[in-house]
């Protein structure tokens, strides 16, 4: 009774880790191929290695310049997600519109509100604009990759990033594209 028990916990242990590493690739093996535009800088972290910071146009979009379905008044809460629909734009995917519900057939980024938000009743310039999160923002690499990395983002300003997309919204960044 005893070694069936701590073979069933075990096993559940097992199967449940297999479930998170699915969950997290699903989006590598399922999803479109998607090129967006981003900023990058190359932060140091003694506990986090070699990494590049990417910065995206919808990480903190300027909803007042896109379609939205937020309602002036509307609170959102931390942790809401928000969906931001991309559109084909000159060299790559570009920011159209930012959704509380999620969209039926375009392409969209699922992603997490990080901050409490109130949409304000009339958009200015100055206006706070959500930060949102969706789990593409670092790139780990290995410190000889970072050394190019770190030359390269010292000339362009710009690089665009490969991201596989599910339907779901959910995305994963699967290159720096040369």
């Amino acid at each position: 009774m005893n070694a069936k028990l701590i073979l069933a916990t075990a096993l559940f242990h097992v199967l449940l880790l297999v479930g998170i590493f699915a969950d997290f690739y699903f989006p590598v093996y399922s999803g479109k191929d998607v090129v967006v535009a981003a900023t990058a800088r190359d932060p140091r972290d003694l506990l986090r290695g070699q990494y590049a910071r990417l910065d995206y146009s919808f990480l903190n979009p300027d909803i007042s310049k896109l379609k939205s379905d937020l309602q002036p008044g509307s609170e959102l809460e931390y942790g809401d997600f928000l969906y931001a629909v991309l559109e084909p734009g000159k060299d790559a995917m570009e920011l159209a519109g930012i959704y509380k519900t999620k969209p039926e057939s375009e392409i969209f980024l699922r992603g997490r509100l990080q901050d409490e938000f109130t949409v304000p009743a009339k958009w200015t310039e100055y206006s706070e604009k959500p930060q949102i999160r969706y789990q593409i923002e670092a790139w780990f690499t290995s410190p000889e990759e970072a050394k190019k990395l770190e030359e390269r983002l010292l000339k362009e300003k710009q690089v665009f990033v490969r991201l596989r997309v599910s339907r779901g919204g959910r995305a994963r960044l699967v290159e720096i594209l040369q």
